[in-house]
């Protein structure tokens, strides 16, 4: 889809300055053509190198959380790596993006619904989140509200993406949560008399030491 070429130099971001520049450096340079071609769904060039952008920040504060250098795709024991988000990372019960609101309307925020539950990040996790997604053709969501640490985000209208005729939007900046630090999504939905499931969820990636890549479940 996209009408560049997959380098390092499309990246309008310093890659220079890292910790362990002998490790980290060849490992990131090869995987940037994974990650424009993993984005290129996207469709906007500038958006896709904003999200790259993030990745390339993440590596920095992963080097100086972790103490360790990047390690790519498949880190050694003493690297850390990158895979895509995964729920259990960030509080869901399981492997799925789903998730069931409330039985009553807060459609007015007079009542509020906890898409993620204040979840506290463990020392070797770092995550990154760029964009939200909801696959339901009408979905009972309404707003969600992102609150990564002290800050928060601004309410985001999620029936908008339906008149795009997308089923996600992409967030302005990526969000990086660091290690030791909370997150809480708080959800708006119509008015119902029963609770509501459905399949949604974050966009975004983990940066994790080699042992937590691989472990089937990953918080405790």
């Amino acid at each position: 889809m996209m009408p560049w070429n997959w380098t390092v130099g499309a990246v309008n971001h310093n890659l220079g300055n890292f910790k362990y520049p002998e490790v980290t450096t060849p490992n990131l340079t090869n995987m940037m053509p994974w990650f424009f071609n993993n984005l290129d769904w996207i469709g906007n060039e500038a958006i896709t190198e904003k999200v790259v952008a993030g990745i390339v920040d993440c590596i920095h504060l992963g080097e100086e959380k972790f103490d360790q250098p990047f390690g790519g795709f498949v880190p050694k024991s003493s690297h850390f790596g990158i895979a895509p988000l995964r729920p259990r990372l960030i509080g869901f019960p399981d492997n799925r993006w789903i998730w069931t609101s409330g039985s009553s309307s807060s459609s007015a925020w007079s009542a509020e619904d906890k898409f993620v539950t204040s979840h506290g990040l463990l020392q070797d996790e770092l995550v990154m989140l760029y964009g939200y997604y909801n696959l339901e053709p009408v979905p009972n969501t309404l707003e969600i509200w992102i609150q990564p640490g002290a800050a928060k985000m601004s309410i985001w209208n999620i029936e908008a993406m339906r008149a795009s005729g997308k089923p996600y939007f992409i967030f302005p900046e990526p969000v990086i949560i660091e290690p030791r630090s909370q997150i809480t999504i708080l959800a708006s939905c119509r008015a119902l008399v029963t609770a509501t499931v459905e399949e949604a969820g974050l966009l975004g990636y983990q940066f994790t030491p080699n042992a937590k890549l691989i472990t089937k479940v990953p918080t405790t």
